[in-house]
């Protein structure tokens, strides 16, 4: 797979080229992400800073980089870790008319949050009547099923 020789990442995210110099941070992407211009095969590509800083931490190339606290632009030490599709739709932002971040319905005129996790191919479900009964259920789950500590 590609190599970048003589290429650094600093812990807080930031590339430094052969050169010395610094990967100037610029604007995001549409899509949130920032792009770095590289050198490889004596071709010049455009990359995703985030694979390239992943790939100069660890020597790999996955398939694809997650973000954990889902901020696109934080390429710091410690948030990018390798992942799969499903692991990485786990953090992703909720809808902005969403305030609590948990999925709501009203039944018999009473305000529910829903709680859902999928793991190993099934759905686990769980109600709450308020914010900290639905905060504590999330947690709870996440640990069980996914064996995340919040």
């Amino acid at each position: 797979m590609k190599k970048l020789k003589n290429w650094r990442v600093l812990t807080n995210g930031t590339l430094v080229r052969p050169c010395g110099a610094h990967v100037p941070t610029g604007k995001p992407l549409a899509n949130g992400y920032l792009q770095v211009s590289v050198s490889y095969e004596g071709k010049r590509t455009m990359m995703k800073q985030h694979r390239v800083a992943h790939y100069l931490r660890t020597g790999e190339w996955p398939d694809m980089v997650d973000h954990k606290n889902g901020i696109k632009s934080d390429n710091s030490d410690g948030n990018l870790r390798s992942s799969d599709a499903v692991l990485n739709q786990r953090n992703q932002y909720r809808h902005r008319e969403n305030t609590c971040g948990i999925t709501t319905r009203v039944v018999n005129g009473i305000l529910r949050y829903r709680i859902k996790v999928r793991a190993n191919g099934k759905q686990h479900e769980r109600t709450a009547t308020n914010n900290l009964m639905a905060a504590s259920h999330l947690k709870e789950m996440k640990k069980v099923y996914w064996n995340e500590e919040t």
